[in-house]
């Protein structure tokens, strides 16, 4: 684009490389998903991340010796019970907690008895 102005009695010129096109679209915001266990390091977890909203995530945990693992929330509520699983992301923020409880490893009985 060029433009020919008249400033204080003098005549300039300009050159611009101004697009008037259209503007960019707006970024979708990406939201937050977080994976943690309880109690900690009971287990190994991944999935989480920031998500743009319709994104399909695998959420996984990986039991560490002598823990079990129980089950899985989302955002306090039970969600569900498989080790991973896929998951999309919509317009909220998730927070998943892999639940596991503690191995019982019976001790051993002693070979020996005192009196």
């Amino acid at each position: 684009m060029s433009l020919l102005f008249l400033l204080s009695g003098q005549m300039a010129w300009a050159q611009d490389d101004f697009d008037p096109g259209m503007p960019p679209e707006p970024q979708a915001p990406k939201l937050p998903l977080t994976v943690a266990c309880s109690p900690t390091g009971a287990g190994k977890q991944s999935g989480a991340g920031s998500y743009v909203a319709g994104t399909t995530v695998t959420i996984k945990t990986t039991p560490k010796q002598f823990y079990t693992f129980s089950h899985w929330t989302l955002n306090g509520e039970e969600y569900g019970t498989a080790l991973s699983f896929q998951y999309t992301t919509d317009n909220t923020s998730a927070n998943f907690m892999a639940v596991y409880t503690t191995l019982v490893v019976p001790m051993s009985m002693p070979t020996t008895m005192w009196h």
